[in-house]
């Protein structure tokens, strides 16, 4: 089963998201920066042992081990492009090789290859006390737009039912009505770039530092 689709994976990812939710609101300084929260996620995914099992990859004639769970792989977008890179990736091993490129071929300059989709993380975290900034909001609509690309490539290709993508947002502020209103904002841009709601995660929180 592709990762996109374990539901069972899914839950546990949406317990794990929730419990650092809570641990940021409850501790103001866990979180300083966007990198903080990378890392933070990270620790709480690595918790779940489906991902830190190692697992063959798909390289011939040489056992080589790999587990799921990355940061920072770059994606080919619609274009062809490695234009996309996710703050985190979960990956099947199976699908990926580290030697050569699939059938022998070269490897891209990413150093490896994957034949398979997977479940990507963009995270922003929101350090403005008063309100959400414009610069965090262009960034999340920037990431959405990236997904968009990500999906029609999948799709294109037959196997969008291979990706699924979380989008974590931590907000430094307090839930507001304005900063309530550019939420809903930023929710109706999945909406408007023709994401459906089934293959994505939008999950806020805010810290409510004083």
């Amino acid at each position: 089963m592709p990762l996109a689709m374990n539901m069972n994976l899914r839950n546990f990812i949406d317990e794990k998201v929730n419990m650092l939710g809570d641990e940021a609101i409850e501790v103001k300084g866990l979180i300083l920066t966007e990198t903080d929260l990378q890392c933070a996620l990270y620790r709480k995914l690595y918790e779940i042992e489906e991902l830190i099992n190692y697992e063959p990859t798909n390289d011939e004639g040489v056992l080589i081990l790999s587990h799921k769970l990355h940061t920072e792989i770059t994606w080919y977008d619609n274009e062809g492009k490695l234009r996309i890179r996710p703050d985190i990736t979960l990956m099947d091993p199976s699908s990926l090789t580290i030697l050569s490129g699939v059938n022998g071929t070269r490897l891209p300059s990413k150093g490896f290859q994957s034949t398979g989709g997977g479940i990507i993380f963009e995270l922003k975290f929101d350090r403005n006390k008063q309100k959400i900034s414009q610069q965090t909001i262009d960034g999340i609509f920037k990431d959405i737009r990236n997904y968009k690309k990500l999906l029609d490539k999948f799709n294109d290709e037959g196997v969008i039912d291979e990706m699924y993508g979380y989008f974590i947002f931590f907000i430094k502020s307090s839930e507001s009505e304005v900063n309530q209103e550019i939420i809903n904002e930023i929710q109706e841009e999945f909406d408007t770039r023709g994401i459906d709601p089934e293959k994505y995660s939008f999950i806020y929180k805010f810290l409510d530092v004083p």
